[in-house]
């Protein structure tokens, strides 16, 4: 799936990891990664409802992130935006109210 065949539904959870993953500053870009678990709570507040982590999983196919590491038992998988800026643009219009 390329990016500019995303859904809305998967645009707006790349929001949410970007939005994590740039609240990250505090780590340098290198070392910042999301999971289901970091970036559920910025999804819920900004749009009201969840969405079921095999999203993660298409935005991944997509390369529009990257596995990084798995939690001892699976119980988690963390991944890494490869390109932050593309993918800054590509949620861009999610950041105003109306887009909602």
């Amino acid at each position: 799936m390329a990016p500019k065949t995303l859904t809305v539904e998967h645009r707006k959870v790349l929001w949410a990891c970007f939005a994590y993953w740039k609240a990250s500053d505090h780590l340098p870009e290198t070392e910042r990664g999301v999971c289901y678990e970091h970036v559920i709570d910025p999804y819920r507040d900004r749009f009201g409802e969840t969405f079921h982590q095999s999203q993660l999983g298409v935005l991944k196919r997509a390369g529009l992130l990257t596995a990084d590491r798995l939690v001892r038992g699976g119980g988690r998988r963390y991944y890494r935006l490869p390109d932050p800026v593309v993918v800054r643009e590509l949620v861009t219009d999610f950041d105003q109210p109306s887009q909602v």
